[in-house]
């Protein structure tokens, strides 16, 4: 594949969801919000909802006592307008959906079936628009080999195929975003731990238009992922998931050789970094979690306007937040997607709300060391 990969990455699953009750949408303002998983095998997962000012809207058990972790995504299945939120047993064979309005469940499937453990990665995206709702992307984990299943919102199966090597056994990790620029999304797959490369597949045919290796072909290490916007440009952000270093490496894809790092989590946190992208139509925000860790971030994307070598070469926006979102007590990884504009309350309100977190003791604080920063088309 040629080293100029010119794409058009458009963020799916940008619809608003709404505010907790308590809150009303007409009386605040809307910004970024994302989803937050637990990783952890000791317990059952969780699911917590935050807007890009740490506010808290909701939270759920998606597998009941189910014990694994949670591979969360988002998007817009039932058509109405809303993000639903998509979650994937990280240990079993279950994923779930919920209603991005209500926070109940009206789906849930086995994509690989029953008896498949090894867990279910997913994505979601407007893939075909049969129905006119998103599509789920579902990505067999460890054991199940590189199978990707995608369905729409009735589960019919619109794709199935191997996205690498059958032979390979470390599982699949899964986004979405319309790289060819014809409105639809296609999908993007890179493989877990054991291999170290992504590949692109056209929305419509499921046709392979490409693949590139992040970190070289040397390295095996599994990947996380996300597309977005940065700073204009076509992006893609990627995590080594092990065999790094805690950075995050951004590359321009109409230059995929145009490149930067930098360390979200600071220089002595060695772990993957997993990833996510959401915009409230006004601002980029990147959203990141410890993969062996209890802390996530939302890192402001618009507020950097310096040169892509330099953007993280400077103090960064006070709208940076990097916060617990489980417990300072939790240590045991956390998946995480973009939500879209969600409502936030008022000022007065916002107040109330910081106080009632540090009566809780959410670990809460704006970002203020300078991040590392390796130089462009390093290695």
């Amino acid at each position: 594949m040629s080293n100029q990969l010119v794409v058009s990455f458009a963020a799916a699953a940008m619809a608003a969801i709404p505010a907790q009750a308590a809150i009303n949408p007409e009386q605040g303002h809307k910004v970024a919000g994302a989803a937050f998983g637990t990783l952890s095998d000791s317990g059952p997962a969780q699911l917590k909802l935050y807007d890009a000012k740490g506010g808290f809207h909701g939270a759920l058990q998606p597998f009941g006592d189910l014990k694994g972790g949670v591979w969360v995504a988002a998007g817009d299945v039932n058509g109405d307008g809303r993000a639903d939120i998509v979650a994937g047993h990280a240990s079993g064979p279950l994923v779930n959906v919920y209603d991005g309005a209500s926070h109940t469940k009206f789906l849930s499937f086995e994509p690989f079936g029953a008896d498949f453990k090894g867990g279910i990665n997913v994505a979601s995206g407007f893939i075909t628009d049969s129905h006119g709702g998103a599509e789920i992307v579902t990505g067999a984990g460890p054991g199940g080999g590189p199978h990707v299943r995608v369905f729409d919102g009735q589960l019919k199966v619109t794709h199935d195929f191997n996205a690498f090597d059958p032979a390979f056994q470390g599982g699949v990790r899964v986004a979405a975003g319309d790289v060819t620029g014809d409105g639809v999304a296609e999908l993007i797959v890179g493989t877990g731990p054991g291999g170290g490369e992504l590949k692109f597949y056209d929305g419509t045919s499921g046709r392979n238009i490409g693949a590139f290796d992040p970190f070289g072909s040397d390295f095996k290490g599994g990947l996380f992922f996300t597309a977005g916007k940065y700073q204009g440009r076509d992006s893609l952000f990627v995590s080594k998931a092990t065999e790094g270093d805690g950075s995050v490496f951004v590359f321009d894809l109409a230059n995929i050789d145009q490149k930067i790092s930098f360390n979200p989590f600071g220089a002595d946190y060695k772990g993957g970094v997993t990833l996510g992208f959401t915009t409230d139509g006004t601002s980029n925000t990147l959203i990141v979690g410890e993969a062996e860790g209890g802390r996530a971030g939302f890192i402001d994307l618009t507020g950097r306007a310096a040169g892509l070598a330099d953007a993280f070469d400077a103090n960064p926006p006070m709208s940076d937040i990097f916060f617990t979102p489980f417990g300072p007590d939790y240590h045991g990884g956390i998946s995480v997607a973009g939500l879209g504009a969600v409502a936030v309350p008022e000022p007065a309100t916002w107040a109330m709300m910081l106080t009632g977190f540090g009566a809780a003791g959410l670990a809460m604080r704006r970002r203020r060391l300078r991040p590392e920063r390796h130089e462009a088309n390093a290695a």
